[in-house]
């Protein structure tokens, strides 16, 4: 006994491409395969699934934690995100730190974007950032939004 997820071909997929979408936002997960080009593997296979699932679970396994250090001979504040160790903020105030945090974010997020096959490689270090920094793309440069993902971890 067992679930077994829907797999489709790519040309299946694309005449039931309406079907598929209402199945995704109904919490179903359909995989589709390009048989022709990956010759039946499936490791490139790709998933239709509705993003409120992903952002679920993105927001469970990839909270924005704030982890806080002072530097008593500074006098400033350094903010780091668990997790996410690339990118960090510094400032004077918390506030700084949080501003300065959120222009890494934004470039990381670019930089990640435009060189996402190298992000993501199986040899990369960095292929763990990716539910982090979807949710940082999906704010769309909103520097509010991206703060709100500090507190409640929710943005749209």
């Amino acid at each position: 006994m067992g679930v077994n997820l829907e797999k489709l071909n790519r040309s299946t997929a694309k005449r039931l491409f309406g079907e598929i979408i209402n199945k995704a936002e109904r919490g179903e997960e359909i995989i589709v395969i390009d048989a022709l080009r990956n010759k039946g593997d499936e490791k490139n296979a790709v998933s239709i699934i509705s993003t409120q699932s992903l952002d679920n679970l993105f927001s469970r396994i990839a909270p924005f934690k704030l982890i806080w250090e002072y530097d008593q001979i500074l006098k400033g504040y350094t903010v780091t995100i668990e997790g996410l160790s690339t990118v960090y903020g510094e400032g004077n105030t918390k506030e700084e730190a949080i501003e300065d945090l959120i222009d890494a974010l934004l470039e990381y997020t670019e930089l990640y974007y435009s060189n996402i096959e190298w992000f993501t490689s199986e040899n990369s270090a960095t292929n763990f950032d990716f539910p982090f920094l979807r949710r940082i793309a999906r704010c769309n440069g909103d520097r509010e939004k991206i703060k709100q993902l500090f507190v409640e971890e929710k943005c749209q």
